[in-house]
């Protein structure tokens, strides 16, 4: 149970790292 936990904190984890991101050059690009 508790691995699937970790697993699903993983995941979200690094989803809102590749969207912040993806944010981050989207801005960076339209200035």
């Amino acid at each position: 149970m508790k691995s699937i936990i970790a697993a699903l904190a993983g995941v979200s984890a690094s989803m809102v790292n590749s969207f912040s991101h993806f944010t981050l050059s989207r801005i960076s690009a339209s200035l």
